[in-house]
This record gives structure tokens, C-alpha cells and sequence, in this order.
């Protein structure tokens, strides 16, 4: 089963922790759903059914908007 993950909770704890969040730290945040992953999209601040790989990338993209915004 593939995981979601909501997008508030990354970035609450980022700012809380001031890290870097990885993979193996995202499941902490994560939920299987077996309805979500018939959708494989962004809705309502969850995204759905995506891979280890392009969560990697989303963080990495999350992280760097955070750290300009500092």
C-alpha cells in the first residue's frame, strides 16, 4: 500500500525542529488510506499515492521554499 501525507504536519515540524525531514521521518506523518490511492493527486492538503522517490524530491522543494522564506 502506498502512503499519503498531509503537507501542514511536514511543515509544522520543520518549523518546530528546524530539520530536514527524510523518508523513514515522513512515515511518522503518514496514513494508509486504500480509497486515496485510486486518486494519485493533491486534495485538500493531502497528497496521495506517491513514491519514496518524489516524496524525497517534494521535501527537498518544500525545504528550500521554507529555508527563503527564514
Amino acid at each position: 500500500m502506498k502512503q499519503f501525507l498531509r503537507i501542514d504536519a511536514l511543515l509544522s515540524n520543520m518549523q518546530n525542529h528546524h530539520c530536514k525531514l527524510d523518508f523513514h521521518l515522513l512515515q511518522r506523518w503518514s496514513w494508509l488510506q486504500p480509497e486515496a490511492l485510486k486518486k494519485g493527486e493533491i486534495d485538500g492538503g493531502f497528497v496521495y499515492g506517491i513514491p519514496e522517490e518524489m516524496i524525497t524530491s517534494l521535501l527537498d522543494g518544500i525545504m528550500e521554499t521554507w529555508e527563503v522564506k527564514q
